[in-house]
């Protein structure tokens, strides 16, 4: 865990904002595009502007600050490209779905980028497979627009090669993203007065589809996408408490984080209850399996702990080492829960990976052959 920083005494987030401290670090994160006294003069009005914001822990402010400034970003309520929101006293860094499109110009590898709510009425279809192809012919906005008429969203891209992709995903699946936000959840609860899914649903429902697909963006020779992989990384993991340590620097991922006792459930969605459902009998199936047949050990390719047994110059691996794993694991697909799952089955806990351990489930945090 990072040390505390002398930012973290008892004074006021302006004066925090204002100091020669913070200032030198932020020169130092800040894109050629940003100046440092522009950022403190937006993060000024906007805190102002909003007395639950500026209540929030300051050392969060600032992480989110740095952050969004780290990734060329203006805070303020114009440009869409990223927020600062509450939540229980602390100050979170959203990217809006404007920011991802921006982010993946960025990586020289988008011509164009479209991100659209699907409606009942529109005409609307699309194939996967070797020919991915999407139609949209919207039918008009009506005029009680809103989540009830929506049937999905996508985040659509043309490449400079001149090739095409998309990531459509429909209603159920988007519920099922908004329903696993902490931020969501205690606004359901009555515990928070609102939340971006419910002020701003057309922003999150177009964000989910775009931050999904800035996760598989292909590689160039010479890898551009690592603002596009941060803003994706931050903005996941800020949905759960715990999963991210703020820093005058910015937010780091926390190496063994304390998941909160899970709440009470949201009604999942028919789709979700399907799926429980068949999960349950997968189970059931295995269960009898296992009594009626032995079924001898399978060979693993992920080299787990067991099989490598600690050495006293076999050191445990470095908390960079540490977040660069959580971090290989967020661009390959995995959610933060999966992948803490599957290291504590094999390693017990991040902390107890070795050296001699480290590059196999590195290659699988990068494989996502889960």
């Amino acid at each position: 865990m990072p040390e505390k920083t002398a930012l973290e005494k008892p004074q006021s987030i302006f004066s925090m904002l204002d100091s020669a401290d913070f200032k030198g670090k932020l020169a130092k994160a800040l894109p050629e595009t940003l100046k440092v006294e522009r950022v403190v003069q937006l993060a000024y009005t906007l805190l102002r502007k909003n007395p639950t914001l500026a209540k929030c822990s300051p050392l969060s402010i600032l992480a989110s600050l740095a952050d969004s400034s780290a990734l060329g970003f203006e805070i303020d309520d114009v440009l869409g490209l990223a927020y600062l929101v509450p939540f229980k006293g602390e100050c979170k860094l959203i990217v809006g779905y404007r920011g991802f499109a921006e982010l993946m110009y960025r990586t020289g590898l988008v011509s164009s980028i479209s991100t659209e709510i699907v409606r009942d009425t529109d005409r609307f279809s699309f194939s996967l497979g070797t020919k991915r192809q999407l139609v949209h012919i919207p039918a008009g906005t009506p005029a009680k627009d809103g989540p009830a008429n929506w049937r999905g969203a996508y985040a659509a891209v043309q490449f400079i090669t001149g090739m095409t992709d998309f990531e459509y995903l429909d209603k159920a699946h988007i519920e099922s993203a908004r329903n696993r936000s902490n931020g969501w959840r205690a606004f359901e609860r009555g515990d928070a007065k609102d939340n971006p899914w419910h002020t701003d649903p057309e922003e999150m429902w177009k964000k989910t589809p775009i931050r999904r697909m800035a996760k598989r963006m292909p590689r160039s020779v010479v890898d551009k996408r690592g603002d596009l992989m941060r803003a994706a990384m931050l903005d996941e993991y800020g949905e759960k408490p715990g999963l991210l340590i703020p820093t005058d620097t910015g937010w780091q991922v926390n190496p063994e984080p304390e998941l909160p006792a899970a709440a009470e459930p949201i009604a999942p969605t028919l789709e979700a209850q399907l799926q429980e459902s068949i999960e349950d009998v997968e189970q059931r199936k295995k269960k009898v399996a296992g009594k009626n047949k032995k079924i001898a050990p399978k060979a693993s390719a992920d080299v787990p702990k067991a099989q490598i047994p600690a050495k006293i110059d076999d050191p445990y691996i470095t908390q960079k080492q540490q977040t660069d794993l959580y971090n290989s694991a967020a661009q390959a697909g995995w959610t933060l829960d999966e992948f803490i799952e599957y290291v504590k089955k094999n390693y017990k806990s991040i902390r107890e990976v070795r050296q001699s351990q480290y590059a196999a489930l590195l290659a699988k945090a990068k494989g996502n052959a889960r």
